[in-house]
Order: C-alpha cells, then structure tokens, then sequence
C-alpha cells in the first residue's frame, strides 16, 4: 500500500502549551518590543495615541500595555 503523501504522523510532533507559561513569556518579550522599538525611533508609549496589538487574548493584552506604560492603560489606548 502506497502511504499519503498528505497524512502526518502526529508522534513526537504535537506542541503543548503551558498557558501561564506562555503568558509570561509573551507579556514580557512583547513589552520589551514594544518599548525597544519605540526608543530607537526617538518615541514613547506615553506619546502613541492608539495601539493594535495581534493577540485574541485581551487580558494577555492589557499586560503588554502596562508593563510598556508602567501603569494600567485605558482599553481605548
């Protein structure tokens, strides 16, 4: 029997995810992107009117923005 070129073998090949873990570690690497690329064009959180960031998580979020402001951040920053 011939096997399908389209059919993956899911052993050893499964990604888990420990949420708090996760959490941790993109709340903190996201806010120091965040941070770090404002410096090096010369701005700040506080001088950006409105932020997009691409995470569904909203309390995951507001983290990233106020560990960037130093202090919680209005949800229309």
């Amino acid at each position: 029997a011939q096997e399908d070129p389209y059919r993956i073998d899911l052993e050893g090949n499964l990604i888990k995810q420990v949420g708090n873990k996760v959490f941790k570690e993109v709340t903190v690497a996201g806010h120091k992107f965040i941070v770090e690329f404002l410096a090096e064009h010369g701005l700040t959180p506080q001088g950006i009117r409105r932020f997009w960031l691409h995470q569904a998580n909203a309390r995951m979020n507001a983290m990233i923005l106020k560990l960037a402001f130093g202090h919680e951040v209005d949800h229309d920053r």
